[in-house]
């Protein structure tokens, strides 16, 4: 009897603990695991180089076949599209009231397939207008606008169409000053515009290249040791715009002058103190092939004028006589021919009554010859006429006293 009701006892505390069992086995069964909520899509964006846009970008995706949207904030967010549809962030790029936006490199669209995180960096950017242009002539290179844009460094080259460039906010960009392509070292395409800078807002920028010529000029005032103050002033036009350069005694400074342009030299110096005839003081630079890029020296004489074949070397000597005396100079350069003839002509006359005939036709050919030839060609072409002619003369009175 007593093991019967022991039993009997037992059955009821085995019942409650299956129930039990039973019970928390079916909670546990009702959590799920992170494995059946399946792949998911996590998403965030930065901004780079400037504020945050007034319009975050937007996520569209289908989640349990409904269109749902989705804007994008500075934190992460995940979100469980349906496998299989497609996702994309809206817009790109974003833009503003004014010329700016906000650009990413990064993919904003997909299919959804697998799980997926990404932090979405926009750039800042402003915008680069840039066309160029050439004046005075062609054959040179176009120029290249280097900039960055999206955090990647960029070389474009520029047309003669204005065309816009985006370009991160507050990173460097530059264009060439000078184009290459230059046939001599004298000639250049140069710009005055300013060709570099940092952006820190939309710009406009038409790139005016002139073709121009480098050109060497000097100065001196003859005779040596005169007194004087101040210098000559060259105007000329360089860059599209009237310029000023002061000319320095015996030391050539280049001055680059636009092609097609005049230039003059004023006289500052007082009184008794003249530019000579000879010096070029003013002209115009040409373009093409044929420009005159040889040194110009510019010379000052307390004389008037003097005469306009005179070589530099007389110059620089101090040819400072009034322009009767241009005859009297260039015979003045006879002087070793003349002596040559007179003796040979003496020595002709002691021997014959026709010697002083030939001296005195040796002298006027002298006379006519200085007058015809300038001073720089008397030493050697002077020498040989006058002995030459002296030898022919010779000859012929020989041949009569046979």
């Amino acid at each position: 009897m007593e093991h019967r009701q022991s039993t009997t006892k037992m059955g009821p505390i085995l019942l409650l603990a299956l129930l039990t069992l039973s019970a928390f086995a079916g909670v546990i069964m009702l959590v799920p695991t992170a494995h059946a909520l399946g792949p998911s899509l996590t998403l965030s964006y930065v901004v780079s180089g400037g504020p945050d846009p007034s319009s975050p970008p937007t996520l569209t995706y289908t989640s349990v076949g409904v269109v749902t949207y989705l804007t994008l904030t500075n934190g992460p967010q995940t979100v469980t599209p349906d496998v299989g549809t497609s996702w994309n962030v809206s817009p790109n790029p974003i833009p503003d009231v004014s010329p700016d936006q906000w650009l990413t490199p990064q993919a904003t669209a997909g299919m959804f397939t697998t799980t997926y995180s990404a932090v979405l960096t926009y750039y800042f950017q402003y915008d680069i207008e840039a066309s160029y242009g050439v004046a005075g002539g062609g054959g040179f290179s176009a120029p290249i606008l280097t900039y960055r844009s999206t955090g990647t460094t960029q070389h474009t080259t520029l047309t003669a169409t204005p065309t816009n460039y985006w370009v991160d906010a507050f990173t460097a960009w530059s264009a060439p000053n000078s184009l290459s392509g230059s046939p001599s070292s004298n000639e250049r395409a140069w710009t005055s515009q300013t060709t570099y800078g940092v952006l820190d807002g939309p710009i406009t920028a038409e790139f005016d290249y002139y073709v121009q010529f480098g050109i060497f000029m000097s100065y001196a005032v003859l005779p040596t040791g005169t007194t004087y103050t101040g210098n000559p002033t060259l105007a000329y036009v360089s860059g599209g715009a009237a310029q000023t350069g002061t000319l320095l005694e015996y030391q050539s400074v280049q001055f680059w002058m636009d092609a097609g342009t005049s230039w003059s030299v004023t006289n500052p110096f007082t009184s008794g103190i003249h530019v000579f005839v000879p010096s070029q003081i003013s002209g115009t630079v040409y373009s093409g092939s044929l420009v005159n890029t040889a040194p110009i020296k510019i010379y000052y004489s307390t004389a008037q004028t003097c005469t306009s074949s005179d070589p530099l070397t007389l110059l620089e000597g101090g040819c400072v006589v009034p322009a009767f005396f241009d005859v009297y100079m260039n015979i003045m350069g006879l002087w070793f021919p003349v002596i040559l003839m007179g003796i040979i002509g003496f020595g002709l006359y002691m021997k014959t009554e026709n010697g002083l005939l030939v001296m005195f036709l040796e002298m006027i050919a002298a006379i006519i010859f200085g007058a015809l030839f300038p001073p720089e060609v008397i030493t050697f072409i002077g020498l040989a006429f006058a002995i030459g002619l002296t030898a022919l003369v010779y000859a012929i009175i020989r041949s009569r006293n046979g």
